[in-house]
């Protein structure tokens, strides 16, 4: 809980003042500190949930978190993947 007063959030390495936030794309993280002091952590991209690939395919992290599914025996091969269902 924050103590009264307080004027900004801080966790590990990062600082932010109050109403602002931060996106750690190599952590693929994202802090946002709310106007009353409280912090909150969140995955983005490849690190925002549990993702299964299809069989016979694999997950690479791309360019700022972003994720493909690749061949599990040639990372050079995408996947097609029906990630809807």
């Amino acid at each position: 809980m924050p103590q009264p007063g307080t004027m900004q959030c801080v966790y590990k390495n990062v600082t932010l003042p109050l109403g602002h936030s931060y996106t750690d794309y190599t952590n693929c993280i994202e802090h946002s500190c709310s106007s009353d002091g409280s912090m909150t952590i969140c995955g983005i991209g490849i690190h925002a949930g549990v993702m299964l690939p299809p069989d016979g395919c694999a997950i690479l992290k791309g360019e700022k978190c972003a994720f493909e599914f690749v061949s599990a025996r040639d990372q050079t091969i995408k996947c097609e993947a029906d990630i809807f269902g």
